[in-house]
């Protein structure tokens, strides 16, 4: 690898933001209406027409086939096409904008376009199903804007999108004005946020951070709720309401979560349990080195020279199955005092139950060993 490469990677610093996107977008269907000599591409429209809404208005621009209808509704459509393909979208449970574009050949290189844009805020409510499509068709164009007819040079994209600027821009802009549709959306920056924090917005909305930087684009301008929560943390890291404006970023700088209290028996019990199990083994291992020492007395106690570890006797017998191994006993309260003490340092939780009950399990689980090695 050359010097300079190596430079360059070990210059590269590490992401420190995420970013996500958001649509919060109304859906508008783009229908086209095309004569059989027209050269008319619908991807080639999608792909100019969509950066353009997106840029200017609150609509996500989608073909029939991706906004999930069936294309054949508005195949069947030849008579009074508009009321033929608003009843589609009825009956496909769609209530969208409709933009209808036509596009007409008016001879050879050039194309002729006409829009007519239907926005559901202002679309007649409560049709009567018998209405005839005539009837409704006139209803529909009494509350539709429809745009002057423009001549294009066929195949020319970048008149194309000019075309549909000049829509949003000038023929469309009342219309758009008037359902509030031009909304344009703001961005919110979150720093210094714990990665693995989760934030919502509204309710509707929540992402995860996976750096220190977290920024939220699309979103409507407008006020917003926005809380965050950390893992581990039972109340919210920031839970307030922000108003966004279009084309800004608001920047919240995060709050580092609180410690949560300690609970500081569980620490300290630890350690008088490991002390007390020290000073058991001491004794224990002392007394074996005794000479002669007994553990006990009776028929079931243990080999007359003491055993390795001196036990406890709870009967008068001390037949062995009552008597506590003094050694293992204290193995045993070391283990579960240092799991305690350790556990409840190494997390910020104020009742640590699983070090609690670690620190039980190893210690029954060490006596066994210790006594079944004797």
């Amino acid at each position: 690898m050359s010097p300079l490469l190596l430079a360059l990677f070990f210059a590269a610093e590490p992401p420190t933001a995420s970013v996500v996107h958001v649509k919060e977008r109304e859906p508008l269907i783009l229908l086209i209406s095309a004569a059989k000599n027209a050269p008319v591409d619908l991807s080639e429209l999608l792909a100019i027409a969509g950066p353009v809404f997106e840029q200017e208005t609150s609509f996500e621009l989608l073909s029939p086939e991706r906004a999930a209808i069936d294309p054949e509704i508005f195949a069947e459509c030849t008579e009074h096409r508009i009321a033929c393909w608003y009843r589609g979208l009825l009956d496909a449970n769609r209530t969208p904008s409709v933009l209808l574009l036509g596009i007409f050949s008016k001879s050879p290189g050039t194309i002729e376009q006409v829009a007519i844009y239907f926005d559901e805020k202002s679309n007649p409510k409560n049709i009567p199903a018998m209405e005839s499509d005539e009837t409704l068709e006139n209803r529909l164009l009494a509350h539709a804007t429809e745009a002057p007819k423009r001549e294009l040079r066929a195949g020319d994209a970048a008149a194309l999108e000019q075309y549909f600027r000049d829509l949003l821009t000038g023929d469309l802009r009342a219309a758009l004005e008037k359902n509030n549709r031009l909304a344009d959306f703001g961005a919110l920056e979150l720093n210094t946020i714990s990665p693995g924090s989760v934030v919502e917005i509204d309710d509707s909305f929540a992402a995860t951070a996976t750096y220190p930087t977290l920024r939220v684009e699309g979103l409507r301008a407008g006020k917003r709720r926005v809380v965050v929560r950390a893992p581990g943390v039972k109340n919210p890291l920031l839970s307030t309401e922000l108003v966004l404006r279009s084309k800004e970023t608001v920047s919240v700088a995060i709050a580092a979560p609180p410690e949560a209290p300690r609970n500081e028996l569980l620490f300290w019990g630890g350690g008088a349990l490991a002390g007390t199990g020290a000073a058991l083994t001491i004794y224990a291992l002392a007394r074996n080195e005794t000479p002669g020492f007994r553990a006990c007395e009776g028929a079931g106690c243990m080999p007359s020279d003491g055993g390795k570890f001196s036990t406890f006797c709870t009967g008068a017998e001390c037949d062995g199955l009552g008597s506590l191994r003094i050694a293992p006993f204290g193995y045993s309260l070391m283990l579960t005092g240092i799991i305690w003490a350790l556990g409840e340092l190494w997390t910020d939780r104020e009742y640590n139950y699983l070090a609690l009950a670690a620190g039980i399990a190893g210690g029954l689980a060490l006596y066994g060993v210790s006594v079944a090695a004797e």
